[in-house]
């Protein structure tokens, strides 16, 4: 029965659905962890948000009390429009102008106090990947509209609840 499930899908079943996701955004927001080791250096992730922009799905993960009562809720579903709106595009300029890695201007300064997130962001657009990673401190506009607009898409009426994982 093993055997059958593996060998049942073809070569082209599977390369058809890797390139149905060639447009993305993904962004991650690194917050709390759970339980803090030497590994995750006390970051675990407080939201994750995934936009297929071909077909305007998005699938939405957040992490609510993390510290006392933690809790995983996700959202899935479709926001008609999202791939044109002008935050998003914005987004996508920036990201494409930026290089790939941390964004030195939003470092934190030593003895500050930061009670924010730590974003990565990922844009694809076919084989071309951007990535990013940097905090909310000194965030270019571009980037801080479509961050607040991607955390906040839960939100979204056009979105429902998945399950409690």
């Amino acid at each position: 029965m093993i055997c059958f499930c593996l060998s049942s899908c073809s070569e082209d079943v599977v390369s058809n659905v890797l390139d149905s996701d060639k447009h993305t955004i993904e962004l991650v927001a690194f917050g709390f962890a759970e339980n803090p080791t030497e590994e995750n250096k006390g970051f675990g992730v407080a939201y994750y948000f995934y936009l297929n922009l071909d077909n305007d799905s998005v699938f939405i993960q957040k992490k609510i009390n993390p510290i006392e009562a933690p809790e995983t809720l996700a959202w899935t579903g479709t926001i008609k429009g999202i791939s044109e709106d002008n935050k998003l595009q914005d987004f996508i300029n920036v990201s494409r102008e930026m290089p790939n890695g941390f964004i030195a201007d939003t470092k934190i300064p030593e003895l500050t106090l930061y009670c924010s997130y730590y974003y990565y962001s990922r844009y694809k657009d076919g084989d071309k990947v951007k990535y990013q990673f940097y905090t909310h401190h000194n965030l270019d506009r571009r980037f801080r509209q479509a961050v607040d607009m991607f955390m906040n898409s839960y939100l979204s009426p056009k979105v429902r609840p998945v399950t409690t994982l």
